[in-house]
C-alpha cells in the first residue's frame, strides 16, 4: 500500500467538524455518529489512513444521516492517523501497527452496539485502507451490504467469500486497485451470480445480475457528490432487501473512471430500488451521455501503443509452413535439446523486435520456435471498423494454448528433452495456461495480460515474471499479488522482477531509437 495516490491530498484533519457530535465510547469506541439515533437502517463508514477527523468523511456521514440513517464514523486508528511528514513514523512503520485486521475485530463490537440499540439492518462502507475492513466484514456475515471505494488490501480472494451485496467504487487511475484489479473482482462476484452481465447506455432496468457502471464525464448542470453517495443507494433499500435470501440477492458494482484515487465524481442523478414482485434491482439512471458500454478487458491504449512495423523476411532463421501444423518463425540449432517457443503479443509472430529475441535466444544453443498463433491477422490499430474487442474475440490466448501442444509434440518428436515458453502481453496468457497443464518445463511471462491469481495459483513449472512499473494490464499491485502466491508455493521456483521506469510492452515494442528505452532493456534477449 506504499502507492503515492495512498496518502495524496491529506486532509486538514476538524475534530469538531460535521453536523453530528462525537461519542467517547461506542461499542467500546470513540466514534463520530450522526443522523435518527432510534433508526433501524444504520451505516458504518470505515476512513481512509487519515482517519474519522475527516472533513470529507464526516460531510457524506451528515449526508446519509439526513436521507435517515445513523451513522457511525469509529476511530478505529485511535487518534493516531498517518502523518506524512513524520520520518519517525513512515508509512511502512504506522501501517504495522494499524492493519485492517485489527479494525474488523473492534467492528463487530460497533455492530454489536447497533443491534442492542434497535438497528436491524446494517450496512457498511470503507475508503481505501477502509475497504479492507469492510471487505473482511462482508465475508463474515456481519453485515446487510457493502461498499468499497477506491479500496486497498482487497485481493481476489477476498472478494470469493463475500457474503452480501457489495457495490465497488474503482477509479481508472489507481495503483492500489487499478481497473484489471477491479475487473478481476467483477468477473469473481459476476462466477458467484450465475448470471450473465449485460451493458446498456443511459436509463437501464437491471433484473439481478451483476453491473459495472462507467462514469466517463459530468453531466451539464450535475450535482457534486462522493462516489459513495452512488453505491449507498443500494444501503437505502436494505429494508426491501432483507425479505429476500441471501443466494437472491443481487450485487450490483460500479466502476468510476476518469478519476484519481479518491476523487470526486459528478452525477446528476442515480437511484436505486427494489420491485414488489421479486428480488429485482432497477437502475434508473438519467446520467445523459456519461454511461458507456463496459470495454473489454485488454483497452487499455499500453497493450496496443507503439506498433511494430512488421517484417515478413526479418530474422537470422527462417520461416517454415508448418509446424507442428502452424506457420511458424524458427531459429538456431535443429539437432538441441533444449528448445524454447515464443508466443508473441497482439501484432503477431513477423514483429522484428520479437524476431531479434528468438536469435538472441537461438544463439545461446536454443532450438527456438515463434508460432504464428495469430494466423496471418495481426491486431491493426488504424482499422476503426475492427477495434481491439472485436479482434480478441477471434484470437483468444485459449486458442493459441490449445495450438501451442502439436508444436510441443512436434518439438519432441524431433529429440527435444526440455521445453520451455516466454510470452508476451496476449502470448503471456498462452504461456501461462501451458505452465498450469505440464506442457512446459519453464515459463517467462513479460507485460503480463489476462492473466490472473487465479492461473498462478495452478503453476506446475518453473516460471519468471517479468514486469512494467507503469502497467494499466498488469499493474504493480497485481504483480505483487502474483509473487505473494508463488512465495507461498515453495515447489514452484520463481523470480518476479518489476522493471523501473517502463511501460507495458517495454521487451518487444520499445522504440529502437530511444536511447533511455533501449538502455532499460538492456539488449532484446535480456530476458535471464
Amino acid at each position: 500500500m506504499a502507492s503515492p495516490q495512498c496518502c495524496a491530498n491529506p486532509p486538514t484533519l476538524n475534530p469538531a467538524g460535521g453536523e453530528g457530535k462525537v461519542v467517547d465510547s461506542f461499542g467500546g469506541i470513540k466514534s463520530y455518529v450522526a443522523g435518527a439515533a432510534e433508526s433501524k437502517a444504520a451505516v458504518i463508514l470505515v476512513s481512509d489512513v487519515f482517519g474519522f477527523e475527516a472533513p470529507n468523511l464526516r460531510k457524506i456521514a451528515d449526508k446519509v444521516a439526513s436521507s435517515g440513517y445513523f451513522v457511525v464514523v469509529p476511530d478505529f486508528l485511535h487518534g493516531d492517523p498517518l502523518v506524512l511528514e513524520s520520518t519517525e513514523k513512515p508509512f511502512p512503520v504506522w501501517i504495522k501497527e494499524h492493519g485492517p485486521d485489527k479494525a474488523f475485530e473492534e467492528a463487530k463490537p460497533v455492530i454489536a452496539a447497533l443491534k442492542e440499540k434497535g438497528a436491524s439492518t446494517v450496512g457498511a462502507v470503507g475508503y481505501c485502507w477502509g475497504a479492507k475492513v469492510v471487505a473482511e466484514l462482508a465475508k463474515a456475515h456481519e453485515i446487510q451490504a457493502a461498499v468499497m471505494c477506491h479500496p486497498s488490501f482487497v485481493t481476489v480472494d477476498d472478494i470469493k467469500e463475500v457474503k452480501c451485496p457489495i457495490a465497488i467504487l474503482g477509479a481508472e487511475i489507481d495503483r492500489m486497485s487499478p481497473p484489471e484489479v477491479v475487473k478481476q473482482f467483477e468477473q469473481v462476484l459476476s462466477s458467484k451470480s450465475g448470471r450473465r452481465s449485460a451493458h446498456a447506455t443511459h436509463s437501464v432496468d437491471l433484473h439481478a445480475h451483476v453491473r459495472i457502471l462507467l462514469v466517463t464525464r459530468p453531466p451539464p448542470r450535475s450535482e457534486p457528490c462522493t462516489p459513495v453517495r452512488t453505491g449507498l443507494q443500494l444501503i437505502q433499500r436494505l429494508a426491501c432487501v432483507a425479505r429476500f435470501s441471501r443466494q437472491q440477492l443481487p450485487r450490483p458494482r460500479l466502476l468510476l473512471r476518469n478519476n484519481l484515487h479518491g476523487a470526486l465524481v459528478t452525477l446528476s442523478r442515480f437511484s436505486l430500488g427494489l420491485s414488489t414482485d421479486g428480488p429485482e434491482l432497477e437502475v434508473a439512471a438519467a446520467l445523459h451521455d456519461t454511461l458507456v458500454p463496459e470495454g473489454n478487458g485488454m483497452a487499455s491504449p499500453q497493450c496496443c501503443a507503439n506498433p511494430p512495423a512488421l517484417n515478413p523476411a526479418g530474422g537470422e532463421g527462417k520461416v517454415v509452413d508448418s509446424f507442428g501444423g502452424i506457420k511458424a518463425y524458427i531459429s538456431g540449432a535443429d539437432d538441441s535439446k533444449a528448445a524454447v517457443i515464443l508466443a508473441s503479443d497482439v501484432y503477431g509472430f513477423e514483429a522484428p523486435n520479437l524476431r531479434k529475441i528468438a536469435d538472441k535466444v537461438a544463439s545461446s544453443g536454443y532450438f527456438v520456435v515463434v508460432p504464428d498463433f495469430i494466423h496471418g491477422d495481426p491486431f491493426v490499430p488504424a482499422n476503426t471498423e475492427r477495434p481491439i474487442q472485436v479482434w480478441i474475440k477471434e484470437h483468444g490466448p485459449d486458442k493459441g494454448f490449445e495450438e501451442a501442444k502439436p508444436v510441443i509434440a512436434a518439438l519432441k518428436e524431433k529429440g527435444v528433452s526440455s521445453i520451455g515458453a516466454a510470452g508476451y502481453c496476449w502470448g503471456a496468457k498462452v504461456v501461462v495456461e501451458l505452465a498450469k497443464a505440464h506442457e512446459i518445463q519453464a515459463a517467462v511471462m513479460c507485460h503480463p495480460s489476462f492473466v490472473t491469481v487465479d492461473d498462478i495459483k495452478e503453476v506446475k513449472c518453473p516460471i519468471a515474471i517479468l514486469a512494467a512499473e507503469v502497467d494499466h494490464m498488469s499493474p504493480v499491485e497485481l504483480i505483487k499479488q502474483f509473487e505473494q502466491v508463488l512465495s507461498s508455493m515453495p515447489e514452484v521456483d520463481h523470480l518476479v522482477k518489476i522493471f523501473p521506469g517502463v511501460e507495458h510492452g517495454w521487451t518487444v515494442r520499445y522504440k529502437s531509437d530511444d536511447a533511455n528505452a533501449v538502455k532499460r532493456l538492456g539488449s532484446p534477449g535480456r530476458h535471464d
